[in-house]
């Protein structure tokens, strides 16, 4: 169940430094996942390893973040204190399931889930930790597996996933990849980048999607700099002609 971390700093006119580092941890295959309510103050987020996933300040509330492994660390850091700064508020909670709420997940992989139309002719599937920052380092496969007579229907309603088409490793993109087949499938081209709402079919009643991440953080006079990278999809199963 999510858990409250919560730090408040009282009015003073002290110009005294303040520093808290606040270190989450969990065993096997869990992440850490936290969502800011209340913040005025200097964050600074890490993940399993220790380099900085991003930091904030002022009072705009951070999207929910999400650690690609079972550690993340929080540093707060309180330079001046007045009447105007209050502190911040955050929830946390470890969890296997990366933040995507639908679909059956795998135990066989690390992060899969898989979308039957036995159980729901459709219904809507995102990247790990919508509408929050993925994270980074991360595959997720989506599975979808119609009748013998359906094929797979996929509207893209949100996709703002970093790279530069077309979205190949020597670029450090991020993807999201389809295919009609568990194996690459040449017919689909990989999507990155901003876009606008698109359609996706599959040609049979199987169909993949993998959702990839890379291990880099852009980095601007030495701080990271993380974009809100995501998207959203609606499921439809139709029926082939």
């Amino acid at each position: 169940l999510p858990r409250i971390l919560q730090n408040s700093i009282r009015p003073t006119l002290s110009r005294h430094s303040l520093r808290i580092i606040s270190t989450f941890s969990t065993p096997g295959l869990y992440s850490v996942a936290s969502s800011f309510h209340i913040h005025r103050a200097i964050l600074r987020m890490t993940c399993s390893y220790i380099a900085m996933l991003h930091s904030f300040c002022a009072s705009t509330v951070p999207k929910p973040l999400m650690s690609n492994g079972p550690k993340l660390m929080l540093e707060f850091r309180g330079v001046y204190s007045s009447r105007y700064s209050r502190g911040f508020k955050a929830t946390y909670s470890f969890t296997e399931n990366f933040g995507i709420t639908t679909g059956r997940q795998l135990a066989e992989y690390p992060c899969a889930f898989v979308f039957n139309s036995s159980d729901a002719k459709n219904g809507t599937f995102a990247s790990p930790n919508f509408p929050g920052f993925y994270p980074r380092d991360t595959e997720c496969h989506y599975f979808f597996h119609g009748s013998r007579t359906e094929k797979v229907h996929l509207h893209f309603t949100y996709f703002d996933v970093e790279g530069i088409s077309p979205c190949e490793a020597i670029s450090a993109s991020d993807y999201v990849e389809f295919s009609n087949f568990m194996a690459h499938d040449r017919k689909y081209s990989r999507k990155c980048g901003q876009l606008k709402e698109f359609d996706i079919e599959s040609d049979r009643k199987f169909f993949r999607v993998t959702f990839r991440s890379n291990d880099r953080l852009d980095g601007t006079d030495g701080d990271a700099v993380l974009s809100l990278l995501l998207f959203m999809a609606l499921l439809l199963f139709t029926t082939r002609g």
